[in-house]
Order: structure tokens, then sequence, then C-alpha cells
């Protein structure tokens, strides 16, 4: 059986440079982007020319929204009307539906009431009136 010996690695220095992003460079600004978290290091003119940039992208979504209130607040008029016009029609509906239905029943219940009656032996010689008068 032979040994094996393992083989003498060389002693390798690994150097790792971390920049550090607490001391910028002296001619960058360090901006943080608010979308994405991340620090960005611009020249002051970059910056600059980014905040214009943000304040006419600002000024754009900020009349896009104006537009989409306004338009909004005349669909939720016109929806709102329509729907109390509906509303009203639909109470009504069943407004009648239930008086019609407490009319059926009433109808019925005098008629079942004196075909009952009428089938009923009149005890001690005194006769029942229906509902109805019969």
């Amino acid at each position: 059986m032979v040994k094996r010996v393992p083989a003498p690695r060389p002693n390798r220095t690994h150097v790792i440079h971390y920049v550090d992003p607490a001391t910028p460079p002296a001619h960058l600004v360090q901006y943080t982007d608010p979308d994405t978290g991340y620090r960005i290091f611009l020249t002051p003119a970059e910056l600059v020319a980014k905040q214009q940039r943000d304040a006419v992208l600002v000024a754009r979504w900020q009349q896009r929204r104006r537009l989409q209130r306004e338009r909004d607040r005349k669909a939720r008029r016109f929806w709102l009307g329509f729907g109390a016009i509906l509303a009203v029609a639909l109470l009504a509906g069943l407004v009648l539906v239930a008086y019609l239905i407490w009319q059926a029943l009433a109808v019925g219940a005098s008629r079942l009431s004196s075909r009952l009656l009428d089938h009923l032996p009149h005890p001690g010689g005194l006769m029942l009136v229906g509902v109805d008068g019969s």
C-alpha cells in the first residue's frame, strides 16, 4: 500500500480591496435613489440636471393626476345619480311586489276562511258569518 502525502500548497494571500462608501471622492456628491435605495455618486452638474429632470417629471405627473381626478369626479357623479335612480326604482318595485303578495294572501285567506266556516256545524243554532259577509 502506497502512502500518498498531500502536496504542499503555495501560500497565496488573496487581497480584497473594499471601497468605503462613507468616504466618497471629494468631487462627487452622494445621492440616494428613492426607488432602489442605492447610493449613487454624481458630479454637481449631474445632480442639478437630475433634479431638473425630476422636477419636469413631477410637473407632468401632477398634471396627469389632476386630469384623472377631474375625470373620476365626473364619473362618480354620473354613476352615483344613476345608482340612486336604480335604487329608488328597485325599492318601488319591491314595495309593489310585496303589496301584490299581501293582497293575494288576504283575498285567498278570506275565501278560504269563508269556505271553512260554511262547512262547520253551527253550535247552539248560531250562524257564523265569514269574513266576506257570506
